[in-house]
């Protein structure tokens, strides 16, 4: 018994085992500790022989008042449960047992007694009973002994367990610990268990904090370590983090590839990893089968689970039965579903399936046109997705987007949306419904002034030098379209003297420079001699004034972005067009506009947006008459006048010329009711 301990630090654990089984039976029956290192020995291999000897050694020890062999027994039995990862329901009675250790007996034990009591009680508490009062001060108590524990291989065993925890309610607390068992991995040397699970914990973090990339990586070497020492404990974990962050990517031939290989290696009775095959395959019905097939799926994850008997995850299953039930038009089960897992995830603190419930529930409002309530549960779901740095959902790429739509619109956490939007590389929606703070990876503003951003970061004046041709080509490129522009008519406008296949070198290698310079190949299109600005990846403020422009909703705004008009510094004929094209856009609008809140009697806003207009075009004549008209018929002559001479002084200024005839006109009428003290009608 002296050397057991450190053979089963070395990993001998059969040795110990042989040894003791080569004992007389009559020997073992006599010295309880006997039983304790058979059991021991047997524990990785054979947990649920070691269980029924660690129960009988418990009661053994505890009838004889062996208050340290009674802790140690009993966190055996824990032990036990977790490895055989079948059913964990008996655990509540080992819960139980647990007060008969009273802190009055944990003061006299070693410290180093207590830190495995203590792991053991999290975890039997944190897979059973999440909403134990005391399993907060139990977390704490493990967090501590992972980050600063003397027992390398006690911090190792507990550190996977205490990682799924913290990643539910404290990711920045996570990632800290994670790095502690990296720490923790370079002390215990040989050992593969310890550098797979380091892989999968790793995954997992990066999944939910949305770095799928990083997740992949992890997962493919955590496999590729598997393949090598033949330790596939984590295999499971390991492809379920894959199936999703593959979901998540929107990359279905992966997810299901590891869906497959998942399938192909469960076991009948390990419970949990049925009930996380099923999660995911759910999930995948959701994204790419049917209704019915998902929530089949859905209904077997939460029977496997409950088989399992782990509580901790009973949010998640409840929230996947509610989407597929949702899906299957079951609305009144899917938002009774919603509110019981939101109910747990309270009680259980669990902070992730907090935001997944809101977020969800926020989903189903917005399908079903209840926008307060849609708008208030996104505020919910988001404010606890920024506050804790996650980044990950359970719904399709076209139901986040709307909800991000959403969000932009209403300034609801919009950092944060636009940060998740890139992360997740989500195209945006349809032109029509973009919402002007959408984060575009390439920005272009024309109206006004040229100014390109690039993640919203602008060109510095050295940049814009040194990129000047690119820069003139990509000016060029959206002052004729921007779509299935002929490489010729770029050619002709901007190397009008170079020869045609001096010319086409000269437009690839600006082409080349252009892409480089925005980031993405894929923003610039160039197929069939023809070139395209790609509105998935870039914005541009004349598309979106051309799209407002025509809608009175947004007119108004329109009309203030207007800004000058097009490119107003260039001079070259390729932007005289255009420029001309989108200033009668403006005008009419402006007119249009005007009209109609003429009409409508509303003066105050009349003389607003003839203001608004002016800002945009110091030289419009309309939007002074529109003044004058305002100013007149609330009797403010004088300044109608005013505004008179204001145009006449301009348009002398501008272009040498004086107000039209029906300025004049509207002047004199003016003057005349002045004089009268008349309104204008």
């Amino acid at each position: 018994m002296a050397h057991a301990q450190s053979y089963l630090a070395q990993g001998r654990a059969s040795t110990v085992a042989g040894w003791i089984t080569a004992l007389p039976t009559v020997v073992v029956a006599q010295n309880p500790w006997l039983g304790y290192w058979h059991g021991l020995g047997e524990l990785a291999s054979n947990p649920g022989v070691a269980r029924v000897q660690m129960e009988n050694v418990y009661g053994r020890l505890k009838a004889q008042g062996d208050r340290p062999g009674q802790v140690l027994a009993w966190c055996a039995v824990v032990d036990s449960y977790v490895y055989k990862w079948q059913c964990l329901a008996p655990l509540d009675r080992w819960i139980d047992e647990a007060g008969a250790i009273d802190a009055s007996t944990l003061d006299t034990l070693p410290a180093a007694l207590c830190d495995h009591f203590a792991c053991g009680f999290f975890k039997a508490l944190m897979l059973r009973q999440p909403a134990h009062p005391l399993i907060g001060h139990w977390a704490q108590r493990v967090r501590d002994i992972v980050l600063f524990g003397d027992d390398p291989q006690l911090r190792f065993r507990i550190g996977p367990l205490y990682l799924q925890y913290a990643g539910l309610n404290d990711l920045k607390g996570a990632a800290i610990a994670l790095e502690a068992l990296r720490t923790v991995g370079r002390q215990i040397d040989g050992c593969n268990v310890i550098g797979i699970s380091l892989q999968a914990m790793a995954a997992g973090l990066a999944q939910v904090t949305g770095n799928h990339e990083v997740a992949m990586d992890h997962v493919r070497e955590g496999l590729a370590q598997t393949e090598r020492s033949g330790v596939r404990i984590w295999n499971q974990p390991l492809m379920g983090h894959a199936a999703m962050s593959a979901l998540l990517r929107g990359d279905r031939n992966l997810a299901e590839d590891y869906l497959a290989r998942m399938n192909d290696s469960l076991v009948a009775d390990r419970y949990m990893d049925l009930s996380t095959y099923y999660f995911v395959a759910a999930w995948h019905g959701l994204h790419y089968t049917d209704g019915e097939t998902a929530l089949r799926y859905a209904r077997l994850n939460g029977e496997f689970l409950i088989k399992s008997g782990i509580r901790l995850y009973a949010p998640f299953a409840d929230l996947m039965l509610a989407q597929a039930e949702f899906a299957n038009a079951a609305v009144d089960e899917a938002k009774r579903k919603v509110e019981n897992a939101l109910n747990l995830a309270g009680r259980d603190n669990n902070r992730l399936a907090l935001y997944l419930g809101w977020l969800l529930k926020a989903h189903m409002a917005s399908q079903l046109e209840e926008e307060a309530d849609c708008l208030e549960a996104l505020r919910r779901a988001l404010g606890i997705a920024r506050a804790e740095g996650m980044n990950v959902h359970y719904l399709t790429q076209s139901a986040i987007r709307a909800l991000y739509v959403l969000a932009l619109a209403n300034d609801i956490e919009t950092e944060y949306v636009c940060a998740a939007i890139r992360t997740q590389r989500l195209s945006p929606p349809e032109p029509q419904h973009v919402p002007d703070n959408w984060p575009f990876p390439v920005k272009v503003y024309t109206l006004g002034r040229f100014s390109l951003l690039i993640d919203d970061t602008a060109l510095s004046e050295t940049q814009k030098k040194k990129q000047a041709k690119p820069l003139t080509l990509l000016k060029a490129l959206i002052a004729m379209g921007a779509r299935d522009v002929h490489e010729e008519q770029l050619q002709e406008a901007l190397w009008p003297d170079a020869e045609g296949d001096a010319a086409h070198r000269v437009l690839i290698t600006n082409l080349q420079r252009l892409r480089k310079l925005l980031g993405e190949t894929a923003a610039i299109d160039y197929g069939d001699g023809r070139l395209s600005l790609s509105p998935l990846h870039c914005w541009v403020d004349t598309w979106a004034f051309e799209r407002g422009i025509t809608d009175e909703q947004r007119q108004a705004s329109a009309i203030i972005q207007y800004r000058s008009g097009f490119l107003p510094s260039e001079e070259a004929a390729w932007a005289l067009v255009p420029r001309e094209r989108l200033w009668r856009k403006f005008s009419r609008a402006v007119v249009a506009r005007g009209e109609r809140l003429e009409a409508s009697g509303a003066w105050a806003e009349v003389i607003t947006h003839y203001q608004q207009a002016l800002d945009a075009d110091p030289g419009c004549e309309a939007c002074y008459q529109g003044l004058m008209r305002a100013y007149a018929i609330q009797g403010q002559h004088q300044q109608a006048l005013k505004t008179y001479d204001d145009c006449r002084q301009l348009m002398q200024a501008l272009h040498d010329i004086a107000p039209s005839s029906q300025m004049e006109s509207l002047y004199q009428e003016i003057r005349i009711a002045a004089t009268e003290d008349l309104p204008v009608i």
